[in-house]
This record gives C-alpha cells, sequence and structure tokens, in this order.
C-alpha cells in the first residue's frame, strides 16, 4: 500500500524512526495499531439533544401570560425560568 504524504510529514515520520531504529514501515504499522487500541477504549462522544424552542415555551412554569417587565423584552422574563421575556412569556402575546 502507498501512502501519500507530504514531504514535511515524510521528514518527520522518518527523523522519528531513526530515533527509535526501526524501519518507517515499521513505525507506521505501529502508530496505526497504537490508534487502533486507542480508539477502542475511548468512549464515543455524547450528543447534546436540544428541545425545539416552542417545546421550551409550552413547558414554561407558568403559562397565564405574564406582563412585560419594566426593562422591556429584552430582559429575564419573571417566571424565573432564566430565558429573555421574548422568548418566553411574551412570544405567546403574539
Amino acid at each position: 500500500m502507498k501512502l501519500r504524504m507530504t514531504e514535511s510529514l515524510r521528514d518527520r515520520v522518518k527523523a522519528m524512526a531513526d530515533q527509535q531504529d526501526v524501519s518507517v514501515n515499521k513505525f507506521l504499522v505501529k502508530a496505526v495499531e497504537n490508534y487502533l487500541q486507542w480508539k477502542e477504549r475511548t468512549p464515543p462522544p455524547t450528543r447534546v439533544v436540544r428541545r425545539p424552542v416552542a417545546a421550551a415555551v409550552a413547558e414554561s412554569p407558568s403559562e397565564d401570560l405574564l406582563p412585560p417587565p419594566a426593562g422591556g423584552v429584552y430582559v429575564a422574563c419573571p417566571c424565573g425560568s432564566g430565558k429573555k421575556y421574548r422568548f418566553c412569556h411574551g412570544g405567546k402575546a403574539k
């Protein structure tokens, strides 16, 4: 099998193989083996499932329409959800 690699990478691989006193092919085989062993030990990354915004608005603590806060629609919602008023209870007014 022929591998394509840039000259700088080829030089780095050759230097590392010479440092360990092995051939370039043996060095690359060992590197791939080490990678595959690491890959088997490492669990896959967990995926974060995001809820749609509409579902988040429907699940807000208080379902009645709250009056806009004194600072306008760009401040935190008074229901305590931590969202901006316009994305929480202010969105239901439309």
